[in-house]
Order: C-alpha cells, then structure tokens, then sequence
C-alpha cells in the first residue's frame, strides 16, 4: 500500500484547535496540504487571521474560528459553524495547550526556589490543568454527539512524553495535566469505540 492510499484526507471535514501556531499549524498545514477542508480554531485573532490567510494562499480549503478553548460555548459554536459548512465533521485534532512554566531545576540543575511545588501559584495551577485537560474534555464532549450521529469520525489529541514520566525541567502543572489526559483519552477511546 502507498502513502497515499494511507494518508488519504481529501475532503475530510476537519478541525484543529490552538491552529494558529505550533503543533495545531502544522497539523492543519499538512491536512489542508493532502486535500482536508481545515477549521482553524485559536483564540489569537490576528494569529489566526494569518495562518488562514497562508493556508488559503496555497489552494487550501481552510477557515478560521477564533474560540477560547476553555469556553464550551464558543467550541459549540466553532464546532457547529464546520458542520455546517462542510456537512459533517470527520477529524478532530484537540491540540490547544499551554506551558507549566520551568520545573524545579534550572538550566544548570540548581534547584529554583521560584518553581518548587510549594511556589506554584494556584493561579498558573488552574489555567494550566483547565487549558491542558479542561479543554480536551469540552471538546470531547462537543464533538462525540455529531460523531456518534453520524456513524464515526477521528478524534486526535495532543499529549507528551511528559504524561508517562516525571521531569526536572518542565512545571509540575503541566507534568500533571498532561498525564491527565493521557488517561482521559484512554477513557474516552473505551467508550467511544463501539461508535467507531
């Protein structure tokens, strides 16, 4: 079998959240590259504006939405605009995420004071788990009834080697977030796969 009997994405329906820059651009770069009708979905406005501006320059089918992916009604929204452009909606990429900040050594494996556990302020704590995990939930949650109704889809998150083991240079916040969602798509793969 060819690549491109693998890889084949023409006309699929798709949509990448934190699409403007990043892993969610090159994402939504190579789906629109291979044929895909790609949603952008950022809350960077301006950001968006020019990934959709570059896509659509090279032949691309692509929109952009600007959504805070922390807002379920704004991933409904984003969500129910693809689907009624497109149809349907046959791929998900829940990218969007942010850093934990440094972990608790520096670059020269000094400890930081700044960035020991007891330091995290409670404040980075929840926009981390709520970006990093919160957001992955919501859109599951948007996404699954279309795709339960319309006989199946792709759902793709993005995740870190950081979910499976522990790390000197990277925040406990993000450390635990993503290991959050390892286990949240665990979950959801179970649940969802008898709907394909």
């Amino acid at each position: 079998m060819k690549a491109s009997e693998l890889f084949d994405v023409a006309g699929l329906a798709t949509l990448v959240t934190g699409a403007a820059s990043g892993i969610g651009l090159a994402c939504a770069r190579v789906m629109a590259g291979n044929g895909a009708r790609v949603t952008l979905v950022d809350i960077d406005a301006r950001a968006l504006d020019e990934a959709v501006r570059a896509l659509a320059a090279g032949g691309a089918e692509v929109s952009g939405e600007v959504a805070d992916v922390n807002d379920k009604a704004a991933l409904e929204r984003a969500v129910a605009s693809t689907t009624a452009r497109c149809g349907r909606l046959d791929v998900v990429f829940a990218n969007a995420g942010i850093s934990g900040g440094p972990g608790f050594l520096d670059a020269e494996n000094r400890r930081n004071p700044a960035t020991a556990l007891e330091s995290v302020s409670n404040d980075l704590w929840d926009r981390v788990i709520a970006t990093n995990l919160g957001s992955v939930f919501k859109t599951l949650q948007v996404v699954a009834p279309r795709m339960k109704a319309q006989g199946g889809g792709s759902i793709v998150v993005t995740g870190s080697i950081s979910a499976s083991r522990v790390e000197l240079y990277v925040g406990t916040p993000y450390v635990a977030s993503k290991a959050a969602v390892a286990q949240l798509v665990r979950q959801a793969a179970l649940e969802l796969a008898r709907y394909n």
